[in-house]
């Protein structure tokens, strides 16, 4: 799909500001039994050399 049938196909979308209030980030503190949280584990899965020490 070329640029403008890209353009012409997105330009009916509605836009709107995303609100931010009520975001509590407590709220998504979740730990594996590991004890390494979400980006902790994106991190060592991603990593072109393994780390050396693990979350605890």
């Amino acid at each position: 799909m070329g640029d403008g049938r890209l353009s012409e196909a997105i330009t009916p979308l509605p836009m709107a500001v995303e609100p931010r209030e009520g975001y509590d980030r407590d709220a998504f503190s979740h730990r594996n039994a590991d004890g390494c949280n979400t980006r902790a584990e994106v991190l060592i899965a991603e990593a072109g050399e393994p780390p050396r020490g693990r979350c605890q």
